[in-house]
């Protein structure tokens, strides 16, 4: 993909081993990489393959850093996470990466899950679907979580 796109700075790559995402972002002009995992206790580059795939593809090795980031409390929060951060990192971060980082302690708050869902769909939705189709979907009426569960949904018409 490099040799194809040698003027991009960075390369964003969401990884998914073991059932568990985890976002990688390349910088060659650095030889840097990074690694933003939710669940990164006692974790090193040598715990990700995808690390030794890219330090082989480019020919020399990376200096691989891992990053602080809000960890997951479950087994299942990782995809979420990792699309708050890979919008973040498009958003806001790559403009003054990598002197800005994520460089967050703790761990995510599921109303900062819900609130990431509810900010993020309708932009899917319009970016991922013709306008003709759109106007077939569902339309929200509000989110609700569940009393019994504490889990997020919609109420759609």
């Amino acid at each position: 993909m490099f040799t194809f796109h040698v003027d991009k700075t960075f390369f964003v790559a969401p990884y998914l081993a073991n059932n568990h995402w985890t976002l990688i972002i390349i910088c060659p002009s650095t030889e840097r990489g990074y690694i933003i995992d939710p669940i990164n206790r006692e974790k090193d580059r040598h715990s990700y393959l995808l690390t030794s795939i890219i330090d082989e593809a480019f020919g020399f090795p990376f200096l691989w850093e891992m990053v602080k980031c809000k960890q997951q409390k479950n087994g299942w929060e990782c995809g979420f996470m990792i699309i708050k951060h890979m919008h973040e990192f498009v958003n806001s971060i790559q403009h003054d990466f990598p002197i800005k980082l994520w460089n967050e302690k703790g761990f995510l708050p599921q109303k900062e899950i819900d609130k990431l869902i509810l900010d993020l769909t309708p932009q899917f939705i319009s970016r991922v679907f013709p306008t003709g189709i759109t106007k077939q979907l569902p339309t929200c009426l509000e989110a609700t979580i569940c009393k019994k569960c504490n889990l997020f949904f919609h109420n759609l018409l």
